[in-house]
């Protein structure tokens, strides 16, 4: 078994090409969805919810199995410098965006998490 980071080979298991289910920090209880998308713009506000302050905001359109458009594109919080028509993955968790921003009360559920190579 190879360990990257802290995730296993046994941690992730591949449902369908563009989805992925997790186990965030070893805990077998804890299972959140990971889907891919691309960026297809960013936002930009003058008055937005406390908890986006200092968070960068991107338009991503999620991607089904196959590579197309899966629904309509999605607000995201962005702290790993995407760019513009870059393919990311980015959580499905509200409880663990809820995390990421420090706050219970946030109006967001879609956040960056890596940059597939």
């Amino acid at each position: 078994m190879t360990n990257v980071g802290c995730w296993s080979q046994r941690d992730v298991a591949v449902n369908e090409p563009a989805r992925v289910s997790v186990r965030f920090g070893g805990s077998p209880n804890r299972e959140s969805k990971v889907q891919l998308g691309r960026v297809v713009g960013r936002a930009t506000s003058t008055v937005k919810h406390p908890t986006l302050r200092g968070w960068r905001l991107l338009v991503v359109q999620l991607l089904d199995a196959k590579g197309g458009p899966d629904g309509e594109p999605q607000l995201t919080i962005d702290d790993l410098g995407s760019g513009l028509g870059d393919t990311v993955m980015i959580t499905t968790d509200g409880a663990a965006v809820r995390k990421m921003v420090g706050s219970d009360n946030t109006p967001l559920r879609y956040a960056v998490i890596g940059i597939p190579d």
